[in-house]
């Protein structure tokens, strides 16, 4: 039984790293939607789905391995004929509570990514025209509430990373 619990230990690490390679993956995909245009939101779905594909792929080779090694286990110790199954059940619950629990983390950072409205009023004068250094340049002449403004603009907007994280550090 030593043998079967170390290779249930072996199953686990393999699972939960090609889990934080997804969160990690889904991660870096989100940062750079947030950060580029269009075209990152379409690699984060990309991305995500390839990810979410490769923990599939794992997942499924995992519960093929360890159900393998279950059925193995079972026609070599005499009692544990019934105990594939119950194995198998424990295994999917675990899996189906991991999942669930991805589920609302990605469903709380999408929330968190969601585009805020783009009907924020324009921030300062001549906004829309002014670069990125002149805005830059504003920031420090501004109030928090002018900042806090410049923030939703800019995130309803042209969403430029230099100022948004200049605005936030102001």
């Amino acid at each position: 039984m030593t043998e079967l619990t170390h290779q249930l230990d072996e199953s686990r690490a393999r699972l939960r790293a090609q889990l934080e390679d997804f969160v990690q993956r889904t991660r870096e995909a989100s940062a750079t939607f947030m950060s580029d245009t269009r075209g990152a939101g379409r690699k984060l779905g990309g991305t995500t789905k390839a990810a979410g594909g490769d923990l599939i792929q794992v997942v499924r080779e995992e519960f093929a391995d360890f159900s393998a090694l279950a059925r193995e286990k079972a026609r070599a110790v005499p009692g544990l004929v019934e105990a594939p199954e119950q194995l198998q059940a424990t295994m999917l619950l675990r899996l189906k509570r991991t999942l669930d629990a991805i589920d609302v983390r990605v469903s709380k950072r999408l929330d968190d990514l969601a585009q805020p409205a783009l009907d924020v009023e324009v921030p300062l004068e001549g906004y829309d025209d002014m670069t990125a250094k002149e805005v830059l340049a504003a920031l420090a002449e501004l109030d928090e509430d002018a900042r806090d403004a410049v923030v939703a603009y800019e995130k309803a907007h042209k969403r430029r990373a230099t100022i948004l994280k200049a605005a936030k550090a102001a």
